[in-house]
Order: C-alpha cells, then sequence, then structure tokens
C-alpha cells in the first residue's frame, strides 16, 4: 500500500501547485514529466503492479520506484478527471476523516470516493491498480462512428531485441503481483475533442472492453482522443488523422497538453514498433516548427534525444539541429525583459545545439564559460556565482559543456576545457554549482578524458552520493562503453559502498547499463551479473537489460529507414 502514501502525495503536490500559481504551466509539465515516467516504466515486462506482494526485504527497496509514485499519481488524475473535482474532494474529506490515525487499505479510498461520486470506483480501477502495465488504444472514425480496440502497451512487444538470451528478455519484475484484477481489458473513459476549441465537440466515449464501435456523428476532419491527457494511456491514430492533427497544431488549434501528449505518444508508439520512426520524426518537424512553449520542448527534447541516442549519426543531428536553430535565432543569447518560459526554452535549445556539435553555438557558449571562470579566478565570488552579467546561471550548464567539448578548429581545447570546468568544480562553494560542473565534465567526447573523468568519480573529491551524475552524463553520451566497462571492472568497490543503501546503486547501475544498442550489450550485462548478483538492486538490473533489449530492437528495425529519412531531410519546412 506504499503508493497511498507517495502516490497520493505526488499527486496532491501537484494539485496544489496548479491551484495556487494558476499561471504555471503545472498539469503540461506534470504530464511531461511525471505522467511520461509513469508511462515508460510500466510499458517495460519488468514492471509491476500499484498494489504489490513483496516477497523480501530487498523489494521494499525496489516499490520506491515511478510505479509507485508516478503511476499512482497519474491514476488519481485519471480518476478525478473520471469523477469530477467537486466529488473527489467530498470523498477524499470522508475518508481522511474516518481514518484519522489509522492505517488503511486502497479499498477504504475507493469506498469513499464512491459514496461520494455515486461511481463504482473500485469497478473502475482495480485494474489500473491490481495489474501492471497500461493500455494503447486505437481510436478510428467514419461514417459516424468510432471504433476503439485496447490492448495492453509494451515497448518490448514479443521479448525482441535478439540476441542468445532473445527470448527471456521480456522477463518478469522480481516483484510479486497482489493477485490481479482478473480483467483482461481497462476501464476507459476517453475524453475526445473534434475540432478547434472555439467550435468544437468535446464528448467521452466510455469503453469497458477490448473492442467497442460507438455512435458519434463529427464534422470537423480530425479529433483528438484524451483530450486534456488526463487517460493514462497512449493513443494510436490512423495515419490521416494524425495528418490533420499535424496541420491543426501548425494553426495553432491544439491545446498545450494536447500537443505535448500526442507528440509524446506518436514516439512512444515508434520506440514499440507500432509506427515507424521515420513518421514521428517527420510530424514532430513538420508541425511544431513554430512551438514556443518550454513544456512541449521539453517532450520534443526528450522524443529526439532517445531518436539521437539510438539512430545519432551527424546527419540526423544536423536535422534535429536545424529543427531547434529557427528558435533559438528567436530566444536569442540573452534578452532583459525575458519570461521565465523564454529563459527556460533558450537554455534547452542552446544545450541540444551544443550536444548535436554546432560550431557557431559551441565558440558563442565556450567564450562566455572562460569570462565567467576568468572572473571566477579573481575570487570575486559576486560576479562569479551569482551574477547574471558574467553568466546567468540557466546558461551554466551548457556553457560548461561546451567548454568540455573544446572549440572548432583546435587539438587542444578539450582538454583546457575540461581542465577549467574542473577547477569551477573545486571553487564554486554551492553544492548544486557543483553538481553543475560535474555533470558537464562527464559530457566529453573525448576518451582519455571519459576515463580520467570515471576515476575521478571514486576519488575522495566527489561525495559519494553524487557519483551516479557523473555516471549518467558519461553513459550518456560518448562514454557509454566506457561505463560498462568501469562498472565492471569496479562493481565489487561500488557494491561494498553502496550495497545497503535505498537507492543509490541502483541508479549507478541502471545509468551505467541501460543506454546499450544491441542486444549482446544486453546478453553482456545479463551474464555478468548473473555472475555478480546484485542483491540490492535485483529490479535496476532487470530494466536495464530489458531497456537495452528495446532500444536494440528499435535500432534494428528502424535504422535503415531512418539514415535514408535524414539524408533526406536537410531543411526544415518553413
Amino acid at each position: 500500500q506504499l503508493w497511498l502514501n507517495e502516490g497520493f502525495a505526488t499527486y496532491m503536490g501537484w494539485l496544489a501547485v496548479a491551484k495556487l500559481f494558476p499561471q504555471w504551466p503545472a498539469w503540461e509539465i506534470f504530464q511531461s514529466t511525471t505522467g511520461e515516467r509513469a508511462r515508460y516504466f510500466d510499458a517495460l515486462s519488468t514492471t509491476h503492479p500499484i498494489t504489490t506482494e513483496l516477497k523480501s526485504s530487498h523489494d521494499i527497496n525496489s516499490v520506491f520506484d515511478a510505479v509507485s509514485y508516478s503511476k499512482g499519481a497519474s491514476v488519481l488524475r485519471m480518476l478525478a478527471h473520471r469523477l469530477g473535482e467537486d466529488a473527489l474532494r467530498k470523498g477524499l474529506k470522508a475518508y481522511l476523516t474516518k481514518h484519522k490515525y489509522r492505517n488503511t487499505e486502497t479499498d477504504d479510498l475507493w469506498s469513499a470516493l464512491s459514496d461520494a461520486s455515486g461511481v463504482d470506483v473500485k469497478a473502475f480501477t482495480d485494474k489500473w491498480v491490481l495489474d501492471a502495465g497500461y493500455p494503447v488504444i486505437s481510436v478510428k472514425y467514419s461514417d459516424g462512428k468510432f471504433d476503439v480496440t485496447q490492448e495492453r502497451f509494451k515497448l518490448l512487444r514479443s521479448g525482441g531485441g535478439g540476441g542468445a538470451a532473445g527470448a527471456a528478455a521480456a522477463t518478469t519484475s522480481t516483484i510479486g503481483s497482489a493477485g490481479g484484477s482478473g480483467q483482461q481489458h481497462w476501464q476507459l473513459a476517453i475524453a475526445v475533442q473534434a475540432g478547434v476549441a472555439s467550435a468544437a465537440r468535446m464528448f467521452t466515449l466510455y469503453v469497458d472492453t477490448a473492442a467497442a464501435t460507438l455512435p458519434e456523428a463529427i464534422s470537423s476532419p480530425w479529433f483528438v482522443a484524451n483530450a486534456g491527457q488526463a487517460g493514462l494511456y497512449r493513443v494510436l491514430y490512423d495515419e490521416q488523422n494524425l495528418k490533420h492533427i499535424g496541420e491543426a497544431i501548425k494553426r495553432g488549434e491544439i491545446a498545450t497538453i494536447d500537443r505535448l501528449g500526442v507528440l509524446s505518444d506518436v514516439f512512444a508508439l515508434a520506440r514499440a514498433g507500432y509506427v515507424k520512426t521515420t513518421l514521428a520524426l517527420s510530424f514532430v518537424c513538420e508541425s511544431f516548427v513554430d512551438e514556443q512553449n518550454i513544456a512541449v520542448w521539453q517532450a520534443i527534447d526528450v522524443a529526439l534525444g532517445s531518436v539521437l541516442s539510438v539512430f545519432g549519426s551527424d546527419a540526423l543531428r544536423a536535422r534535429v539541429a536545424a529543427l531547434y536553430r529557427k528558435q533559438a535565432s528567436i530566444v536569442g543569447w540573452q534578452s532583459a525583459d525575458d519570461s521565465d518560459n523564454k529563459k527556460l526554452l533558450r537554455a534547452l535549445l542552446l544545450a541540444r545545439l551544443v550536444a548535436c556539435g554546432e560550431k557557431d553555438v559551441i565558440d558563442v557558449a565556450r567564450d562566455k564559460f572562460f569570462k565567467f571562470y576568468e572572473a571566477l579566478k579573481t575570487n570575486d565570488t559576486a560576479a562569479a556565482n551569482w551574477a547574471d552579467d558574467v553568466l546567468p546561471s540557466d546558461l551554466r550548464s551548457l556553457c560548461y559543456a561546451a567548454a568540455v567539448r573544446g572549440a572548432s578548429g583546435s587539438d587542444n581545447s578539450a582538454a583546457d576545457g575540461y581542465a577549467a570546468v574542473l577547477d569551477v568544480y573545486y571553487k564554486v562553494p554551492m553544492h548544486e554549482a557543483k553538481i553543475r560542473a560535474l555533470r558537464a565534465l562527464g559530457t566529453t567526447n573525448d576518451a582519455a578524458l571519459i576515463d580520467k573523468f570515471l576515476k575521478f568519480l571514486l576519488g575522495p573529491d566527489v561525495r559519494k552520493q553524487d557519483i551516479f551524475y557523473g555516471v549518467w552524463s558519461v553513459a550518456a553520451g560518448a562514454g557509454r562503453d566506457a561505463a560498462w566497462q568501469w562498472l565492471q571492472a569496479n562493481f565489487a568497490d561500488l557494491e561494498a559502498r553502496y550495497g545497503k543503501s535505498l537507492l543509490l546503486l541502483a541508479r549507478i547501475v541502471e545509468q551505467a547499463t541501460k543506454h546499450g544498442t544491441t542486444a549482446a550489450r544486453a546478453d553482456e550485462i545479463e551474464a555478468f551479473f548473473a555472475k555478480n548478483p546484485c542483491a540490492s538492486a535485483p529490479q535496476a538490473v532487470k530494466q536495464s537489460i530489458e531497456s537495452v533489449r528495446i532500444r536494440a530492437a528499435w535500432h534494428e528495425r528502424d535504422r535503415d529507414d531512418v539514415a535514408a529519412w535524414a539524408a533526406l531531410h536537410e531543411s526544415i519546412p518553413q
């Protein structure tokens, strides 16, 4: 019943922010962070039900995860949408009053919400909390009716990923179940918007079977299912409707949260093999060229970052950079009257351009960094650490990364930049500022500097609880293979250091392993941990192996199409 604490607290935190600060895009950010985290981890075969039986003491650590927190919060958000806010508030008040100073179970909450709303909440939610996973729904419209089908959404659909262990790749969770709901489908309340908001038809399709045909006439050429994105599921559109949605996005007719949701769905479906990755790439590059909302751009950046990580090539990086350049040219490097949205957007756009190796952006960023560094060396902390006229805090991470990458046309500048950023790590007094420098050091493309940095992580100058930040930055970039080799060589030491911690060893193992893109790498990881069991993080090991198999299957399936697409699409439609 952990989720009753953690999932509930997560949801209520976002709800409070949305109410207290209505000017902030709270639910859009919830969707792109908490909601997407739930959807990723619960699409693994190694997931577990929200309400789950624990088989060993090590399982206690494993349930402090995205399922208990993020999926729990997402189910509550979906339920709030189903019941209405007034009924939810009334039910929660009755639940908290009746059970104050006592322990509760999930059914106690469902009972209170049912009494308040008149809806059989247990019947609606049992599948969501007693079983692992969530559905992908296919929604098609023709001749005055909607055809809806649903199935469980899995990122690895048939134990794929190849290799000797491919048949066993989709291993089950180390965590037990609560017995399951016995249902083969989910109860769904699908909010649909047909047409632009000012003249839209808004209605709900209620589905409680694996397939349904529902009469509902619309006149718009497009519709969005899961309008408002409260539902915990993916939506698979036919290509014609997706094309119309893309055109409506360009005309500004789709709400922010629905732009974000449609985008996230199409890339998740590409990763799982429901649609081609090139369809998703064309969709974002053609429909979002004028996008300016930071929450949507965060979703774009996550999606394209995943594609680059699996299919990275110079042509693909250039194509992605072209999308970012248009908005980067609009927001520029600095402005006196920036909104929060613009500041965050600038940092995101320029950081990706640095990561894509755009030389002009890297040179400007390096210049800004070294001006900052010179101020820091004077020990003028007021100027060096906090004054925006030296280097705005929101640009520091990307400028550090640019320094570590090196300037164009210089053989030694990467080493010089690495040494300077390392000096920043030692000089800045605030721990948050040290973490920023530490993460940047791991983004170097230089093999010798990568090895030097990995050794540094195990030294006395890095706090033990900070090591996984560095492992992540190395493994997510050019040091993917080096990070895996480092983990194997130092695993005994790492287990001695972190084996009794709640989450640290699991995070280190996850970050050092999950970025592989071949079945052979997945087999290596599986063989290593078969000989060197990770008793405190068995779930992290299984999920990392599955993540690598997902990436390997994705790469094998779509690599030729993506390469051809990147070669042919050299400019962004204007």
